[in-house]
């Protein structure tokens, strides 16, 4: 059998984490493209929206890979992301003796190659800010002197942002890829889910599944060729343009973020199995662009007009779908018949213009795969509009 290319490897992995986490692409995808770019990813959401699950099933897929989860509390110190335990250690001097307190990292955060900290703006500003060190340059302190770390992605998780007077600004934009993580959506997807978790509990699923693994040398060739991917000029100029429409709209991004573009970009161009950067990598830049969650919309629009028009169309119709929706399963008594057969109506409109979308985006050689996904969303829309305006499965 021929040997599994690395980038084959990430691509499987990355399919096999999708189909354990339901509507996680996003989250796979970026998590995916924060290891190969070395950089840091936040997830904002409710609790148990697998979160936690997906970071560590991805750092069971390295191997060697060393993973360390901590649940901030205001009560954590950064002795409790540091240290394991403080060694005391005695040292021979001309008059006598001297006690050096050494710590011991043994199973902490400075040993990990993947860390996940739950509730990450739970914990107080000394103890967070002591953390853009490690964050920053891969480097913890020990006697003063540093100590380089194998730190590739920390990933964090909260239901909330930073409050502006916690002074955690800072530490809030280290995280170069901002995720919003939702329930799943779907009544289908959700039906597949507990039917999933019943076979697990069940031990029906299949025994002799193997995981597709990749060795931390593998991962480190496939971030030196992250580094190879050539960015044009003109991505830099498309770049530029976007960064000024945003802040047209009162959206900045600081240099900061700015400069720490390059490596998302290649590193969605290498995954895509390009060696050039090209304008469809630009639509990740949603997920960086950024600071308050009242701004994706925004965000969203003025980068998809530039990086997949077609996805931005497949928005605009999601929308539509998502107030048709709402405004049929308001309707009660006598008035949900028709409100619903009027919603299958236009419900059933979208999906065809949808299939116009992806018909246009094959034609023309462009990612599909969002607009295939808002199609059977919208389907979805439809199959509960009807069941429950008119009482019928289709």
């Amino acid at each position: 059998m021929e040997e599994i290319k690395n980038l084959e490897k990430l691509q499987l992995i990355a399919t096999e984490l999708k189909e354990m986490a339901i509507e996680r692409a996003a989250e796979v995808d970026m998590a995916i493209i924060a290891i190969l770019s070395g950089s840091h990813m936040v997830m904002l959401g409710p609790p148990g929206t697998a979160k936690s699950m997906l970071v560590k099933k991805f750092c069971e897929r390295i191997e060697g890979g060393k993973y360390f989860e901590y649940l901030l509390s205001k009560y954590t110190t950064d002795k409790d992301l540091f240290v394991a335990q403080t060694n005391i250690v005695e040292q021979s001097m001309e008059f006598g003796k001297s006690i050096k307190f050494i710590p011991d990292t043994t199973g902490m955060l400075p040993e990990a190659h993947i860390a996940f900290l739950d509730e990450t703006f739970k914990a107080n500003s000394a103890t967070l800010n002591s953390l853009l060190t490690l964050i920053n340059e891969r480097k913890f302190y020990v006697q003063g002197k540093p100590v380089d770390c194998p730190l590739i992605s920390l990933f964090g998780a909260s239901n909330e942002l930073p409050d502006e007077d916690e002074g955690l600004g800072a530490l809030y934009d280290r995280f170069m890829i901002r995720i919003i993580s939702q329930r799943v959506k779907s009544r289908d997807n959700r039906i597949i889910m507990r039917q999933k978790s019943r076979a697990r509990r069940g031990k029906t699923a299949a025994g002799n599944f193997r995981p597709t693994t990749i060795s931390l040398a593998e991962l480190a060739d496939l971030k030196k060729q992250v580094l190879q991917v050539e960015v044009p000029v003109s991505i830099d100029e498309q770049v530029e343009e976007l960064i000024e429409q945003l802040l047209a709209e009162g959206i900045i991004i600081s240099d900061r973020r700015d400069v720490r573009i390059d490596p998302l970009l290649q590193a969605r161009a290498l995954i895509e199995g390009r060696t050039v950067v090209n304008v469809t990598d630009l639509s990740i830049l949603r997920h960086c662009f950024w600071t308050d969650p009242k701004e994706i919309k925004t965000v969203e629009r003025i980068i998809l007009s530039v990086s997949n028009p077609m996805e931005n169309e497949a928005m605009e119709l999601m929308d539509q779908a998502e107030e048709i929706r709402v405004n049929a399963l308001k309707a009660t008594g006598d008035r949900a018949g028709a409100a619903g057969a009027e919603a299958n109506t236009k419900l059933k409109k979208l999906v065809s213009e949808m299939e116009h979308l992806i018909e246009s985006a094959k034609a023309q050689g462009v990612d599909s795969t969002k607009v295939v996904e808002a199609k059977k969303r919208i389907q979805g829309f439809n199959k509960e509009v009807v069941k429950t305006c008119l009482g019928i499965d289709i």
